[in-house]
């Protein structure tokens, strides 16, 4: 099941009372995840996790910067990598 947005009906706090009664419930979040969730949303119980404004930003975007924008998204995915659960 797809959670959409997860920033508006509670984030990790939502994800631990959905899957407290229903542990095989395989969620997706999206929405407001930032890199530095990623791993607690993981950590909670979701099975996966969506992203997208927090690979970019409008600024770098409107540049048609393709590199500009792939450093961008590099560096968030790092921060994902190296990120305590």
């Amino acid at each position: 099941m797809k959670i959409f947005p997860i920033s508006a009906v509670g984030g990790i706090e939502f994800v631990h009372s959905v899957l407290e009664p229903l542990p095989d419930l395989a969620l997706v979040v999206s929405g407001g995840v930032q890199p530095s969730e990623v791993r607690s949303y993981i950590g909670a119980g979701c099975v996966g996790v969506c992203m997208g404004s927090a690979l970019w930003t409008q600024e770098i975007a409107s540049t048609h910067n393709v590199s500009a924008v792939h450093s961008y998204a590099s560096k968030a995915l790092e921060r994902i990598a190296n990120a305590t659960p």
